[in-house]
């Protein structure tokens, strides 16, 4: 999972005005209207989103490095070892699997919305059938009885 500061491509020692320049440059490369508004693009608009939301508010940033220090020390030395293209080829990888979870749980919701659909269908036919039977019965009842 890349930082937020991955993100935004900036160093962690960044004040606002680098972060808020960061942040214009990545919207404007991913931005949805500019590049295309398939799940991809819009994950990585999300993502750069997210990040300047964090890294932009004092409380939130401090909260998000205290968060993320342990893990980030840890990995440090994997970190540093990576090239920029390596980096960029991970969080593409990673928005890409997030797209496809994404398109995974629509495709779930409308198999779902389906499945109401026809068990309704199935109900309304059952009732209407039934309905149908009583009225045939009641008619036969009344012409036999004359």
């Amino acid at each position: 999972m890349l930082s937020y500061y991955e993100i935004l491509e900036i160093q962690p020692d960044a004040d606002i005005a680098t972060i808020k320049a960061a942040y214009r440059r990545m919207v404007k490369k991913y931005h949805p209207d500019k590049v295309g508004n398939n799940a991809v693009n819009y994950a990585l608009f999300r993502s750069v989103q997210e990040a300047y939301e964090v890294l932009s508010n004092e409380k939130k940033r401090q909260e998000y490095e205290q968060i993320n220090t342990a893990y980030y020390t840890y990995n440090n030395k994997n970190f540093q070892s990576l090239s920029k293209e390596e980096l960029l080829r991970r969080k593409l990888r990673r928005k890409q699997y997030e797209a496809v979870r994404q398109a995974q749980a629509m495709q779930k919701k409308i198999e779902d919305r389906d499945e109401i659909i026809f068990r309704s269908l199935a109900v309304t036919i059952l009732i209407v059938s039934g309905v149908l039977g009583c009225y045939l019965f009641l008619v036969h009842n009344t012409f036999q009885s004359k």
